[in-house]
């Protein structure tokens, strides 16, 4: 299935949920990043400028706040990989693979997180669960996610609602 007719399909076939209100104000998602000089999965922090949270960019507070929006952006995406139609899921699955591999290829990311994802991506629930999960683990692979496309496609379906 090709990366356009997934987005198409996601679209089409999902219901949102009501988002709220931090879902929305985030206009943009947090990045992905590659901390290869790490050999654990370590959470990296990054700030992006944003009038609206000014003054915020430093602490435990930011931090966690950053985790906070992470969560709240992948909540759609974990709720899609557990109840939507198999060939959504499939898709959703396809798009987070072929990331997964331009990491590789281009050495975008770190090899622990390549390996984490490409075995959580074999089980859509697995997969779900660290998406939802409140780990520092499950944050880190939040910050490094494979789903950046699924997470951009229902941002924008939410902000033309």
């Amino acid at each position: 299935m090709s990366c356009k007719k997934t987005l198409q399909l996601l679209g089409a076939a999902l219901p949102l949920p009501a988002p709220s209100a931090s879902f929305l104000s985030s206009a943009c998602y947090d990045g992905l990043t590659s901390s290869t000089a790490h050999k654990r999965l370590v959470p990296n922090i990054i700030m992006v400028s944003n009038p609206q949270r000014q003054g915020s960019h430093s602490g435990p507070e930011a931090f966690q706040a950053l985790v906070e929006r992470r969560l709240v952006k992948h909540a759609p995406v974990a709720k899609a990989l557990r109840s939507a139609a198999p060939s959504v899921v499939e898709g959703i699955i396809s798009l987070a693979y072929i990331q997964v591999a331009k990491w590789e290829a281009d050495s975008l990311c770190s090899k622990d997180y390549i390996a984490a994802w490409r075995e959580l991506l074999k089980n859509p629930a697995a997969a779900a669960a660290v998406l939802e999960e409140r780990s520092s683990r499950a944050a880190a692979l939040r910050q490094n996610s494979p789903f950046v496309a699924t997470v951009r496609k229902f941002q924008s379906l939410a902000h033309a609602a």
